[in-house]
C-alpha cells in the first residue's frame, strides 16, 4: 500500500496528541520577539511569552519558514513516504502557503500543497480529516475530498479581551483602539475564506463569551450537534475555556469538542 504522509505548519495549532496519533509532521513558523528568532512550539514557551507580552512594548511577530526549510523537511519525509499532502495557513493572511509551494518544487518529490483558506484549527481540522481517512485505509483522493469538505464548511469566531494586539497587528487604527478601550469594547471577529471581518461587539468579557456561545450553538443547531466538531482554542485563558466548553456541551451534548492552546501564529 502506498505510504502517504501529511505535513502542516505550526500556525494550524493541531494539538500534540493528534499530531502524534496521525503521525502528522508539523513545520514550525518563525516567531520574532525581543530581538531573537524562535521556532514556534519548539524553543519558545507560548504561555510565558504571552504573560511577558502584556508588560512589554515589544510585540511578537511571525514569519513563514523559507522554501529551503520546507524543501528540507519534505525530503526527510520522502525517505519513508511515497507522497506528501501539506496543509497551510490561508494564503490571504500569510506567506506560508506560497513558501511551501516553492519548497515543494525545490524538493522535487510527489508533494501536493493546499491552501486551507483558514487559520489555526480551521485549517488543522482539514488535515485531521484527511489523516483520519488514511488511517482507515482510504486512498489519497478520498483523503483530499474529506479535507475539501471540511474547508467548505469551516468557520471561525473569536473574541478578544483587548484591542491592543489587533492594533499592533495593523488590523485597526490607533483611534479605533483608543475609542474601543474607553468604551471597554470586546470585539468578536469572524474568519471565512481567508477574510477577517467584524462579527459583533459587547461591553464586557462575560457578554462577549455569551455572544460567542450563541454564535457556536446557532451554527450547530440544524445538526443538533451530531457530526459537528468544535475546536475550542484559548490564549492564556484555560479556565474560561473550560467553563465555555462545559456550557457548550450542556447545550449540545452530541458535539465533539477539541480543546487546544492557540500559538503565536
Amino acid at each position: 500500500m502506498k505510504v502517504i504522509a501529511i505535513a502542516v505548519d505550526s500556525g494550524l495549532d493541531i494539538p500534540r496528541a493528534l499530531l502524534d496519533q496521525y503521525r502528522i509532521v508539523e513545520i514550525p513558523v518563525h516567531v520574532h520577539w525581543q530581538g531573537r528568532q524562535y521556532r514556534d512550539k519548539v524553543d519558545l514557551d507560548v504561555e510565558e511569552m504571552f504573560a511577558q507580552g502584556r508588560e512589554s512594548k515589544d510585540f511578537p511577530t511571525t514569519s513563514q519558514p523559507s522554501p529551503g526549510e520546507f524543501a528540507a523537511v519534505y525530503r526527510q519525509i520522502a525517505k519513508k513516504a511515497e507522497a506528501i499532502l501539506s496543509w497551510h495557513t490561508a494564503s490571504a493572511l500569510s506567506g506560508t502557503y506560497a513558501s511551501a509551494q516553492a519548497g515543494a518544487k525545490m524538493a522535487d518529490k510527489d508533494i501536493q500543497v493546499f491552501d486551507t483558506r483558514s487559520v489555526s484549527m480551521g485549517g488543522g481540522l482539514q488535515a485531521i480529516a484527511a489523516a483520519e481517512i488514511l488511517a482507515k485505509g482510504g486512498n489519497i483522493q478520498e483523503a483530499k475530498a474529506a479535507a475539501c469538505k471540511v474547508r467548505e464548511r469551516v468557520s471561525i469566531r473569536l473574541v478578544l479581551d483587548t484591542l491592543d494586539y489587533v492594533l499592533r497587528g495593523g488590523r485597526i487604527s490607533r483611534l479605533e483602539a483608543k475609542v474601543g478601550a474607553l468604551l471597554s469594547i470586546k470585539p468578536m471577529l469572524a474568519i471565512q475564506d481567508g477574510v477577517i471581518s467584524h462579527a459583533g461587539r459587547t461591553r464586557s468579557r462575560r457578554r462577549s463569551l455569551e455572544q460567542l456561545l450563541k454564535a457556536v450553538t446557532d451554527a450547530c443547531a440544524s445538526f443538533d450537534g451530531k457530526g459537528f466538531v468544535v475546536a475550542l482554542g484559548h490564549a492564556c485563558a484555560l479556565e474560561e475555556m473550560k467553563e465555555f466548553m462545559s456550557q457548550l456541551l450542556a447545550k449540545l451534548p452530541r458535539t465533539l469538542v477539541i480543546p487546544y492552546r492557540v500559538g503565536v501564529g
